[in-house]
């Protein structure tokens, strides 16, 4: 696995990114799991999304059906 060495943790500070995670964590609701199959080619493309985006496959579907549901 790899490990963040001493100068990306002082990067993480310099720029505020752990202080976002602690937000984020603090800021959790009640969650529920949901399991289901993507198409191949869908979940290709939202995990590419993901990284071009800096955000995990989760947020960009949780964003997607927010939209779509308009809540």
């Amino acid at each position: 696995m790899p490990t963040k060495n001493n100068d990306s943790n002082n990067l993480e500070g310099k720029y505020g990114f752990s202080d976002q995670k602690v937000d984020e964590v603090s800021q959790k609701k009640a969650t529920k799991k949901a399991t289901f199959m993507l198409p191949t080619d869908l979940h290709k493309r939202l995990k590419t999304a993901a990284v071009e985006q800096d955000k995990t496959m989760l947020e960009i579907v949780e964003e997607a059906l927010r939209n779509h549901l308009k809540v």
